[in-house]
């Protein structure tokens, strides 16, 4: 069994750990060169118009898939043996943070719900038309984008006084001092890191147009084998649901190829890390 387990933990390190992921969410275009843009772009036009009736069905399970594609990352980080987290602490943990995404989804969820209202209340009464549905798209990619830069961020920050063996709640007062006292060195790392997050994004980006694009369209030409992921016509809510299950399976590759450019820079990070530094020490935090 803990062979089992250590495989599946090295599985979600490789696809969740530090900030993978971001490189779908800030450019959900990078995804398209893993899938067959025909078939999806022909199930989408059909959900958007025929098949409206199961878009709520394809929202939903899109979400879920995205909180826990959240809770593995924040697995991830309390499962790093440097931490020395206990199994109960880290049960502890992980319900806190469960609780606490599901409170910020429903915060979301209302603000989208009032949203929704609103425009259609002044649209009915007052024909004042309101680009919600872009609106939507914009906010919940940028919902996405900030819950990785802030999950790899403030986690990256915690480890250290982790490592020091400071039971979490501790750390966070730690570090919530550390801020207060070291605001420059705090802003000037964490833009620092919000830089490089980009920048391996931008790598991940040239990986995957002039090297891994190009090689699955050669293998397809000498081969007429295609590597994409592609989704079907279907017209039932397991139809649709096997659909989106395909898309995830196209984002898990996509962080498998994007997991090396994000170790190394990871690694480099974590080195210049401003606590690092052995002066900074209990006194310091």
């Amino acid at each position: 069994m803990k062979i089992i387990e250590k495989i599946i933990n090295e599985f979600l390190k490789s696809c969740c750990g530090e900030w993978n992921g971001l490189q779908i969410f800030l450019i959900p275009t990078t995804l398209f060169y893993l899938l067959d843009g025909f078939s999806v772009a022909r199930w989408v036009s059909g959900i958007l118009t025929l098949q409206i009736q199961f878009f709520p069905l394809v929202i939903f399970v899109a979400t879920m898939f995205v909180v826990l594609f959240a809770i593995g990352k924040q697995y991830t980080f309390y499962i790093k043996p440097e931490l020395s987290i206990s199994p109960k602490v880290r049960r502890d943990l992980m319900y806190e943070f469960v609780f606490g995404i599901h409170k910020v989804i429903f915060i979301v969820l209302m603000a989208f719900m009032i949203g929704y209202v609103l425009s259609s209340f002044l649209r009915y009464f007052y024909s004042v038309q309101m680009v919600t549905r872009n609106t939507y798209a914009v906010a919940v990619h940028v919902l996405c984008v900030f819950m990785v830069f802030y999950q790899y961020t403030m986690n990256l920050w915690l480890s250290h006084f982790l490592k020091r063996g400071y039971q979490p709640n501790r750390a966070k007062a730690y570090l919530e001092v550390y801020m207060r006292r070291n605001k420059v060195a705090f802003i000037r790392y964490t833009l620092s890191m919000i830089i490089v997050m980009s920048f391996s994004v931008y790598l991940y980006r040239i990986l995957i147009i002039q090297l891994i694009a190009p090689a699955i369209e050669l293998l397809f030409v000498a081969t007429n084998v295609s590597l994409k992921f592609s989704v079907i016509p279907v017209s039932s809510s397991f139809g649709h649901i096997s659909n989106v299950c395909v898309i995830l399976m196209a984002f898990i590759v996509a962080n498998l190829l994007f997991a090396p450019i994000m170790n190394l820079l990871a690694t480099l990070m974590k080195r210049l890390h401003p606590l690092e530094d052995a002066n900074l020490g209990r006194a310091n935090a």
